[in-house]
């Protein structure tokens, strides 16, 4: 009897496509929504089946873990002809540093913020334990206690930005990539949408390794600053309305369950 379960790969190459993937990140990603105790483990086959329909191959998943572990981020063990592999002490710390920015509503709170005006001959302003976001030379927006005192304190600028500043806090290039992961998303959960535990986790990873790809490398300063309809919030939103319609799996459902 032929199944019924729908046919998901035009919904995984829609997510896909949405930028490249690099195995040791998706990897990373996986594990950081995975893996929230620290005595939570995962089999190698689990990864295998959420990554091989993703078009990463077994070498390359090998090749990536082998990476992960010689540079200090998981930690592995033999289950008997199996593998298990989790998150190491220092991963474990950074995954939970950005953990409001991955998974939150809103933007991440960041504190009170100043725009400075340094001198010609200042050093640069380093970012050191706080944000800080360089909008033009010598002109900064940063969450720092204290700014050095040669700097000027400006008036924060009223919203909406003028567009200049808006390309300055966000390229609209990063803005597309923000509008087409929205699409993507959106489109996908307008699809009949699997049950089947490998399926759903598999959609669920790739929209939230596409957001933490895009998000991380925006400021967190820009994005609680940018207006709440901006694009990136906007992706913001869609990821929410993802990872809520296709919830996190269990490890041991993962673990039973057969590959695509």
């Amino acid at each position: 009897m032929p199944s019924s379960a729908p046919d998901i790969q035009p919904a995984i190459d829609r997510l896909v496509d949405c930028g490249p993937l690099k195995t040791w990140s998706v990897v990373v990603t996986i594990l950081g929504d995975l893996l929230r105790d620290p005595a939570d483990r995962i089999h190698g086959r689990s990864l295998a089946a959420l990554t091989g329909p993703m078009g990463i191959a077994d070498p390359a998943l090998r090749v990536a873990l082998h990476r992960l572990k010689k540079d200090g981020w998981i930690e592995s063990a033999r289950d008997g002809r199996e593998s298990l592999y989790w998150l190491s002490d220092v991963a474990r710390g950074e995954t939970e540093r950005v953990r409001e920015r991955i998974y939150g509503r809103g933007p991440a709170d960041v504190g009170n913020l100043r725009l400075i005006l340094l001198p010609a001959d200042a050093d640069p302003f380093e970012d050191n334990g706080f944000e800080a976001l360089t909008i033009a030379p010598r002109l900064v927006l940063t969450n720092a206690a204290e700014t050095p005192p040669e700097a000027l304190q400006l008036p924060m600028p009223a919203s909406p930005f003028p567009d200049w500043l808006t390309d300055q806090l966000c390229a609209p290039d990063h803005r597309h990539e923000f509008r087409r992961l929205s699409a993507s998303v959106d489109a996908t959960l307008a699809t009949t949408l699997p049950t089947a535990v490998v399926p759903c986790a598999i959609l669920r990873m790739l929209i939230l390794h596409q957001w933490r790809r895009l998000h991380l490398r925006h400021s967190a300063i820009a994005d609680a600053v940018l207006p709440p309809d901006w694009d990136g919030a906007r992706a913001r939103q869609a990821v929410i309305r993802g990872l809520h319609t296709l919830p996190r799996p269990s490890l041991a459902d993962l673990a039973a369950a057969p590959r695509l």
